[in-house]
């Protein structure tokens, strides 16, 4: 009974109706809701019980998923409208004659401000670049089947760029006027591309040195790509803090250089020697002909 008692005195005070105690609302104190039961009170019954909301079930809707970038494919597929496009840095008069409101410059604003011609022009030039890794300065290789392609796919990406660069040259102006195409260093690339295509097609000058130009065509992507953009700029901007440290790596390149000189000189005197074929013989391993046995002599 004593027991009994006891466990009386130690259960909690009956609570009011707005969630407190009888003692606890006297003294201003509120009492907290504890998650726990104890052992000689049901959950049910217990007034300091919490009770937690239903948890959402997770569900993975792909139409919800979808529904981002649908929308972002029609904003890019929409024209923007004109006066958003006229709100661009544009010169008054593109190549000193087409104002803004021109009927040809109109029509040219607004597809060099379309996304998918931008994402079109940036499409092709990871095109071209697979059809430059495709290529080869084998010899025949140009008389072949892959070779005639390429040769043909070259036209057009050539064709291509060139349309870009007029178009971009109606809508902005050539380099008379702020604003313009060639104000922008990055359209200077892309204007030297499409120099250097045409000088390929024809036939004056030293071809072998005008096919390496190519290597530019895959640097038109970062004027594609605002981000690639970005980085690129940020590290040519920090080239001239660099200075002080090319300067010295130089330093250091031209102590080593001199350190090996002075280390391996005259140790490969005589290593360019003439083939002397008087022992050697032929041997044929699977149908190929190997020359072995192969000596050289000192060049005279």
């Amino acid at each position: 009974m004593q027991s009994e008692g006891a466990l009386a005195d130690a259960r909690p005070s009956p609570v009011s109706t707005d969630g407190r105690s009888s003692e606890a609302s006297s003294s201003g104190l509120v009492c907290e809701a504890v998650e726990e039961s104890v052992p000689w009170q049901s959950t049910a019954a217990n007034p300091y019980s919490a009770i937690r909301p239903a948890e959402p079930r997770s569900s993975f809707s792909l139409r919800l998923s979808v529904v981002p970038y649908l929308l972002w494919i029609k904003d890019a597929c929409t024209f923007q409208p004109w006066e958003a496009v006229n709100s661009y840095e544009l010169t008054p008069k593109a190549l000193l004659l087409l104002p803004v409101d021109n009927f040809v410059r109109r029509p040219m604003i607004r597809l060099v401000r379309w996304k998918v011609f931008e994402g079109f022009m940036l499409l092709a030039i990871l095109a071209n670049c697979v059809t430059l890794a495709m290529d080869s300065s084998a010899p025949g290789f140009a008389d072949t089947d892959m070779g005639l392609a390429l040769k043909r796919a070259n036209y057009v990406f050539i064709g291509l760029f060139t349309v870009e660069c007029v178009t971009k040259v109606l809508a902005l102006g050539f380099v008379f006027g702020q604003y313009t195409y060639l104000r922008n260093g990055w359209n200077i690339l892309d204007f030297l591309v499409v120099i250097m295509g045409f000088l390929e097609l024809s036939p004056i000058g030293n071809y072998t040195f005008i096919r390496s130009f190519r290597a530019l065509r895959p640097l038109r992507s970062i004027t594609k790509i605002k981000a690639l953009k970005d980085i690129v700029s940020a590290l040519i901007g920090s080239l001239p803090m660099l200075g002080d440290v090319i300067i010295l790596a130089l330093f250091f390149f031209s102590v080593f250089g001199v350190f090996g000189l002075e280390i391996f000189k005259g140790i490969y005197v005589y290593r360019c020697a003439w083939p002397d074929f008087g022992t050697s013989f032929i041997e044929t391993v699977d149908g190929i002909d190997y020359v072995m046995n192969i000596s050289y002599n000192p060049k005279p």
